[in-house]
């Protein structure tokens, strides 16, 4: 191969390279002069969006069969209870595949839950609900969907769990899809304008009515039928929204107490999709997010909470004391936080004020959810995408990412929750250099394929299954 003429600097050392870009507070790739071909999370853009055509909706995902594991290696040892955070024994434990359980305080609680679903006579609506919050790689719903199916062809399809209150340019939810017109979409991503901070619900999405008329129309992609238990997550201060469902069923969504105020609205009797959402006037009201679980069923509800770009700290724009009363209905019994990608590309990023962030978060949950078990997931790998034949992949790693993951898993020993390292998971560092190879992750060597995330699914799924003793 031949090799291309370079500037000065990158006839440096990579180490050092690397070393004077962090100093001077740029990514590695800008700092370097090498035009960056990945397309990371930051790049996508959240921006307000009007739709004002029905069906504007990106192509429609795949919806893949109950994957089967049977192929996967036998899961390791999990490590016995760990208490302290030292030095030395976090350092022991970045790397290790599989969860690692530092003491949650509700792992029993859970354990047995599993154990009635397990016994099919659980009674009816007894339902495991487990949300995930994170990043594109939640907010693609593709390894959430993957686990979805793999636990609820095992205990039982309780539902679909929450939703967006409309289509999210560039993300996707695998089971249902959206038709607007009318309607214009913000994200807690891009709330800069001092007005619009700290006032979005659980989730980070308001969908504002720019039209009389306006309306969201909210179908199954797996054409699920039977009645839905549906709570809406709304805001208004004169006409409040209206659903109407396939049975031509009318409700106003008028939400309890002042007006002004995130409120969850909780429909009864059941509603059947599709739902069609409607606003009398423009301005006058505002949905924040659906929930939709199955009437009356037995069995596991999986939802993804993510947006393109985010991390952990975007809950500082989420109304601090009402999104975390939409964390205590949600009734979840496992959060899991999903959170690290778009941390570790920052050549500056400061893992003092991450751990903080996380700890915090951790706190948060506990105080909202006593009952549920917290799971820190480790970031996956990831490397720089730049001259991918000329480089070891050991010098395109980011340099923040050991860092990263060394927080998240200090933190997980420091507030007993549990953790799973998904970077070891895949093989540990440079492991996606592979998985590219084979298929299973894309070209910016930082999101998976399809394949990919369905087999990080069922290595999670494994994983969990046998840390409750399955």
């Amino acid at each position: 191969m031949k090799t291309p003429i370079r500037p000065l600097f990158s006839t440096i050392p990579t180490s050092l390279r690397v070393a004077v870009c962090a100093l001077a507070g740029l990514s590695f790739v800008a700092c370097d002069g090498v035009t960056q071909t990945r397309s990371t999370d930051d790049v996508s853009s959240l921006s307000p969006t009007r739709e004002d055509a029905a069906g504007a909706a990106p192509s429609t995902p795949p919806i893949l069969p109950p994957p089967s594991i049977s192929s996967l290696p036998s899961p390791p040892s999990t490590p016995s209870p760990a208490t302290g955070a030292t030095d030395e024994s976090v350092d022991a434990d970045v790397g290790l595949s599989g969860f690692q359980n530092f003491g949650d305080p509700n792992f029993d609680r859970l354990v047995g839950k599993i154990r009635v679903l397990q016994s099919q006579k659980a009674p009816t609506g007894t339902v495991l609900r487990i949300t995930q919050f994170g990043d594109s790689h939640t907010a693609s719903d593709t390894i959430t969907s993957g686990l979805r199916r793999l636990l609820q062809a095992r205990f039982g399809d309780a539902g679909i769990g929450w939703i967006a209150p409309m289509r999210v340019p560039s993300q996707s939810h695998q089971r249902v899809k959206y038709e607007s017109k009318g309607w214009e979409l913000s994200s807690s991503r891009h709330a800069t304008d001092v007005s619009r901070q700290r006032i979005f619900p659980m989730g980070g999405y308001i969908a504002t009515p720019v039209k009389r008329g306006a309306k969201i129309t909210v179908l199954s992609r797996d054409e699920s039928s039977g009645a839905w238990h549906a709570r809406f997550v709304v805001k208004h201060w004169k006409a409040p929204l209206t659903v109407r469902d396939a049975n031509s069923r009318r409700v106003d969504l008028k939400s309890p107490g002042p007006s002004g105020l995130w409120r969850e609205v909780d429909v009864k009797p059941a509603l059947r999709l599709p739902l069609a959402i409607s606003a009398g006037a423009p301005d006058d009201a505002e949905l924040g997010g659906i929930w939709l679980e199955k009437n009356r069923s037995s069995g596991v509800v999986v939802s993804a909470i993510g947006a393109n770009g985010t991390i952990l700290k975007n809950w500082e724009y989420w109304s601090p004391l009402q999104w975390t009363e939409q964390l205590a209905t949600s009734r979840s019994d496992v959060i899991i936080l999903a959170y690290g990608t778009n941390e570790a590309i920052r050549a500056n990023l400061d893992v003092s004020d991450m751990k903080n962030v996380l700890r915090e978060s951790v706190r948060t949950v506990r105080k909202a959810l006593p009952n549920s078990v917290i799971v820190i997931v480790g970031a996956p790998d990831s490397i720089h995408v730049k001259e991918r034949e000329e480089f070891r992949c050991e010098e395109r790693l980011f340099p923040m990412l050991r860092e990263v993951k060394r927080a998240q898993l200090e933190v997980a020993k420091e507030r007993k929750t549990l953790f799973w390292d998904w970077q070891a998971a895949m093989g540990g560092p440079c492991a996606i250099d592979t998985w590219f190879d084979e298929g299973l992750a894309k070209e910016d060597l930082t999101h998976l394929t399809m394949d990919g995330y369905r087999k990080s699914a069922e290595i999670f799924y494994r994983d969990f299954m046998a840390i409750i003793g399955d």
